[in-house]
């Protein structure tokens, strides 16, 4: 840097500093100027190169003039003008580090590198950060503790603030007991890659758990006083549809609020997978209905659901006591005689959960008497929570022959057991959530059947749960390196919060 360049940067200096500090500033740069100045007068071959070196030799005033210089004069001479650049340089920064320090008021910056030699004035001055052997390292470049990364909550009815961005891991049995019904799809692809089945609590979750144990308190009340009110405390209805962007984790926060409530003895009807009643198995046109039968989506629902509530259902009472209509069996055709099948009196819910699993040709007649009978259930509370709800208002992979060349698509609402449950109307606690695929169509703002104000937002990760979310990937091995709290920003600002794309990203991290 010339000396002209030092003097025009001092005076854009002088534009911004404080008037007490021009004083001290103009003698220091004036310091740096003179000794700049008198070394590049003052190169010469006395200062360079030895006295034993210069004998037969006058002092050489042209420093280019290496031809009448021996080969070994030639080389102390350039290694010594190399290490006057060095000290030239290293007195320049430590000028400009004393220049910062007396605009901002501070200490001065840990290093300062310039980018070329040859560098003009409006060229600019890279800051390094360079840590001085034996520092340790902030708490910032350290990342998150992973000693608080699990909640040592027992269950999800003790969830707390404190709990909050912190995970909770379920055994295989208890999996087994709270979700015989299976899991979502991308929960499954979370808890096969992680090799661990574990939930990220979030607040929007805990809202959740919140919203429905006042819906809870509303409906005890309404059954004191033998109606529907609801206290004042709570404003919000007993419906609940979770709605937001693509890998939001909407999925994961329904499966949480199905498990909290099976922990404290709700009977809960869970569909984990609502695409499944559309597409797949048998289907039959019901006579007696006009809408089309699934006996192997309706078997594989009545298992899951005797497998997580088998005690609770046993002491339930049948309270609908009409017969049940037949239809056709998976494969089976129909059965013979009477078409009506009549449960004996004093059955349970179990015992028609039962009967629908072992006689095949009345499977879908028993899970649509299931909505019936869990409107009238007063043993405990009762939540149908439905994943993929909005699958169930567009066409099906099912089609209908209407002639000997053409087809028409049945619609999800001709469906039985899907026309059975997709009322999201009245008093009946009900917890629903948009798929993350987007090929089940354009739906309508309002949709059919869904009371009005109970879409239930779910963001994606913000900055401090995707920060928990990398630490446990990196606790599951996932990532090779521990990520620094800059890779979690740049996962975090490239994915959008998306859960799914950090953990594929994740892996790249080296």
């Amino acid at each position: 840097m010339a000396a002209g360049s030092v003097q025009r940067s001092f005076a854009k200096v002088c534009v911004a500093v404080r008037p007490t500090c021009l004083r001290s500033l103009a003698a220091r740069v004036e310091e740096i100027l003179t000794v700049d100045g008198s070394q590049r007068a003052g190169v010469t071959d006395s200062t360079v190169i030895p006295e034993t070196v210069q004998t037969g030799y006058d002092r050489i005033d042209n420093p280019q003039s290496s031809s009448i210089c021996n080969p070994r004069s030639e080389g102390l001479r350039s290694e010594a003008i190399s290490q006057g650049a060095r000290t030239l340089q290293r007195d320049r920064a430590n000028a400009i580090r004393s220049v910062g320090g007396l605009l901002r008021g501070g200490p001065p910056p840990r290093g300062i590198k310039f980018m070329s030699a040859v560098a003009s004035e409006h060229d600019g001055i890279l800051v390094e950060e360079e840590k001085p052997s034996g520092e340790e390292p902030s708490v910032e470049e350290e990342g998150p503790e992973q000693n608080s990364l699990y909640t040592s909550a027992e269950g999800p009815a003790e969830f707390t603030a404190a709990d909050l961005n912190r995970y909770y891991t379920i055994s295989s049995e208890d999996a087994a007991v709270y979700f015989g019904e299976g899991l979502p799809p991308s929960l499954m692809k979370e808890f096969e890659e992680t090799r661990e089945r574990s939930f990220l609590i979030r607040a929007r979750v805990l809202e959740l758990f919140d919203r429905f144990k006042r819906c809870q308190v509303d409906t005890l009340q309404a059954s004191e006083e033998g109606g529907r009110v609801r206290s004042p405390a709570s404003k919000h209805k007993p419906q609940c549809l979770l709605d937001g962007f693509i890998k939001s984790g909407k999925s994961a926060a329904l499966a949480m609020l199905v498990h909290w409530a099976r922990i404290q003895g709700w009977l809960v009807f869970y569909v984990p997978c609502a695409r499944d009643w559309t597409s797949g198995g048998m289907y039959y046109k019901n006579e007696h209905t006009g809408l089309y039968d699934t006996p192997v989506q309706a078997k594989t629902i009545l298992e899951g659901f005797l497998k997580s509530h088998g005690s609770l259902l046993a002491t339930i009472p049948c309270r609908v006591l009409k017969p049940l209509q037949l239809g056709e069996g998976a494969g089976v055709g129909k059965l013979r005689g009477s078409q009506e099948l009549s449960l004996p009196e004093g059955s349970t819910l179990k015992d028609l959960v039962e009967k629908g699993i072992a006689v095949s040709q009345v499977a879908v007649s028993v899970v649509v008497r299931i909505r019936e009978e869990l409107s009238r259930v007063k043993e405990a509370p009762v939540l149908i929570c439905v994943d993929e709800y909005n699958s169930w208002f567009t066409f099906s992979h099912f089609h209908e022959s209407t002639g000997t060349r053409s087809r028409r698509p049945i619609h999800a609402r001709e469906l039985s057991m899907v026309n059975a449950f997709r009322n999201m109307e009245g008093p009946l606690m009900m917890a629903t959530a948009f798929s993350s695929s987007l090929a089940v169509g354009k739906l309508p703002v309002q949709l059919p059947g869904v009371p009005k104000n109970v879409r239930f937002p779910i963001q994606r990760y913000n900055l401090e749960e995707a920060t928990a979310a990398m630490m446990y990937y990196h606790s599951r091995k996932i990532t090779s390196k521990e990520p620094s709290k800059e890779d979690i920003k740049k996962l975090f600002y490239l994915t959008n919060g998306n859960g799914e794309e950090m953990r594929t990203l994740a892996r790249f991290l080296g």
